[in-house]
């Protein structure tokens, strides 16, 4: 099992994957939130997960990252919403270089 967390943004998405342990899987990911975003999601997992069962986490549910999530949908990927207020009352869950 990998999970994908998804840190959405205007211009640019951040993603990181994580296996079952909690260890980062491959580099982080900086793709532009333009029209190659799913394919560049998807061929960087691909790259990386040895075809592993995903879970892609973004946070909130709201604006750049609705998009996001309904390609991933349509892709056919799991995907859950992480709510910001969830990440902001559990401090050093997220760092920029890996999930604790």
């Amino acid at each position: 099992m990998v999970t994908v967390g998804i840190d959405p943004h205007k211009h640019v998405h951040v993603a990181v994957a994580v296996d079952a342990a909690g260890r980062q899987v491959g580099k982080p990911l900086t793709v532009n939130n333009g029209p190659h975003l799913i394919t560049g999601l998807l061929t960087w997992i691909r790259s990386i997960s040895n075809e592993t069962p995903l879970t892609w986490a973004i946070e909130d549910g709201h604006g750049f990252a609705r998009r996001l999530a309904d390609g991933l949908l349509l892709a056919g990927h799991e995907v859950v919403w992480v709510p910001t207020l969830t990440l902001r009352r559990s401090p050093g869950v997220w760092s920029s270089q890996r999930w604790n």
